[in-house]
């Protein structure tokens, strides 16, 4: 898997240690503000498309489109949870890279 990557867009970034080097910093935000609300995970519902991967999690979106009010209740519930703790499962930070290759030159974006 590692190998595609390799020979697909492996060029030289560009960039200058200066300008990164004297970019503003800015501090950090502590306060979140308030906890995760039900129209907060209606409109992230709103936005979850079928027919796409379920991630490591393997919970597809259908599940979530689909499970009606009281699988988004216990949902809420379990966010709100998190936000108060302010810790959350560790495997939710990570992503996986699934390479999704059409034909044609791997080298081209369009592909």
């Amino acid at each position: 898997m590692v190998s595609a990557f390799l020979k697909v867009l492996n060029i030289l970034s560009e960039y200058r240690d200066d300008l990164i080097d004297n970019m503003p910093l800015l501090a950090p935000f502590l306060e979140l503000g308030s906890s995760p609300s039900e129209e907060e995970l209606s409109q992230a519902l709103s936005k979850l498309k079928k027919r796409k991967a379920g991630g490591k999690s393997d919970i597809l979106p259908e599940l979530l489109l689909c499970g009606g009010a009281e699988l988004w209740r216990r949902i809420l519930k379990l966010m709100q949870q998190v936000w108060k703790e302010g810790r959350g499962v560790g495997e939710w930070q990570d992503a996986v890279d699934v390479p999704a290759l059409k034909k044609g030159d791997l080298r081209q974006c369009d592909n």
